[in-house]
């Protein structure tokens, strides 16, 4: 089990997760169980005249589950036949619906895979091959440095953008969204990252007014309506969201062309355990979009400079490379993170430090403040050179796997 978890992480964080991974398999289990309730048990009993014989009733069970009802409270006369009432049949959906519900979560998840991976950058690829617990301190550290290779190539490419007017019109043809966002700011990971928690919110709030139509009730307010209930003590189950006891009109045809109208009542045990699903959906809703908020704020912080150093700073710190009172380590640590690593790359550094360990994110980052230093005192001018001249085992592609060393 320990080994399956440590697969399943891969290149998003916690609160991303509990979006795509964990709400989809609740989901799938609530579609399951609704759907063995529906087909599997008795979905349907109706109370029907002592005429009725056995073959009557089990017609009168199946045409009443697959027609639509309606629900009036005991308090009110049952309205005439002919009259049109308010007519529900969304029970019989639910299943296909909490599956839609499913993939809609985890439909970021995909937009997010797809554009990283046209970034030119396999972050999962990373993780996974850093997470091995089998490699000895020789592999472990030739892992390590073919990362580093790796994640070099990628901000070398990201700098080519910068001074090359063919990448400049390149972008703009593509369409990097805006002229202050993109792969030649060095920036365009980190903004796609916070655009996929935003899809995430706008996911939850669509699914709310998509539950309102379907169930054809104000559902964004259902959790509330359920606490009001519970504070002035009122019977929270007797409502006409998930009725448990409903009506239906049913028509029979006889011998003669006569029609006979009954008006049977029925008990809808699986409403039962949708009203207990959906109630448990809105809570979760709700804990999931404050998660996913918190989570965005979190990486927003990120975008500051100093947030970023103090990442860096921290990691030189496990392996003693930092001095806090030498001038030029500090100059060298600003220009590392300001014009080495930039957004993307502190972004790239962070996201592996959530789903690996630090011991192993701190080697990473001193071996790159190494060669950082190495290329820019090389230089009588101070500049960067391109790393990308770097190959890793023949040569890595855009987006390429990386393997094992």
């Amino acid at each position: 089990m320990r080994k399956v978890l440590q697969g399943l992480r891969a290149d998003e964080d916690f609160y991303n997760r509990l979006s795509h991974r964990w709400t989809v398999l609740i989901l799938v289990v609530f579609s399951l169980f609704v759907n063995m309730k529906q087909y599997a048990g008795s979905p349907i009993i109706c109370w029907v005249p002592d005429k009725f014989t056995s073959a009557w009733k089990k017609y009168t069970n199946q045409m009443c589950f697959i027609e639509p009802m309606y629900f009036i409270p005991f308090q009110e006369r049952i309205p005439d036949p002919e009259l049109p009432t308010p007519h529900f049949t969304y029970y019989i959906w639910i299943p296909l619906v909490l599956l839609v519900q499913a993939a809609m979560f985890y439909a970021p998840r995909v937009v997010w895979r797809l554009m990283c991976g046209s970034a030119g950058i396999n972050i999962r690829s990373i993780i996974l091959l850093l997470e091995k617990e089998t490699m000895n301190n020789e592999k472990r550290k030739n892992n390590v440095d073919l990362v580093c290779k790796y994640i070099e190539r990628f901000l070398g490419r990201c700098r080519k953008y910068k001074i090359d007017c063919k990448g400049y019109v390149r972008r703009i043809l593509i369409g990097y969204w805006c002229f202050c966002v993109g792969r030649a700011k060095g920036n365009y990971l980190f903004f796609l990252f916070l655009w996929c928690k935003v899809l995430y919110v706008l996911n939850i709030i669509g699914q709310m007014f998509l539950l309102n139509w379907f169930l054809s009730s104000d559902f964004h307010s259902y959790g509330t309506e359920i606490i009001a209930d519970f504070m002035q003590w009122r019977d929270w189950t007797e409502t006409s969201r998930f009725p448990r006891v409903i009506l239906c009109n049913l028509k029979i045809r006889v011998l003669g062309g006569n029609i006979h109208r009954h008006t049977v009542q029925c008990a809808l045990p699986v409403n039962y355990f949708n009203e207990r699903i959906y109630l448990f959906i809105w809570f979760w809703f709700l804990l999931l979009t404050i998660a996913t908020i918190m989570g965005f704020f979190i990486w927003v912080s990120l975008a500051f400079q100093r947030e970023r150093q103090y990442f860096v700073r921290n990691c030189l710190k496990i392996k003693g490379l930092h001095k806090p009172g030498s001038k030029s380590d500090k100059n060298d640590l600003n220009e590392f993170v300001r014009d080495y690593l930039r957004l993307d790359g502190a972004f790239i550094l962070k996201l592996m430090a959530r789903n690996t360990n630090d011991i192993v994110v701190a080697d990473i980052v001193c071996k790159l403040f190494k060669r950082f230093q190495t290329k820019k005192y090389k230089n009588n001018n101070g500049d960067i050179t391109d790393p990308t001249t770097t190959t890793v085992n023949g040569g890595l592609r855009n987006g390429g796997h990386l393997k094992e060393v």
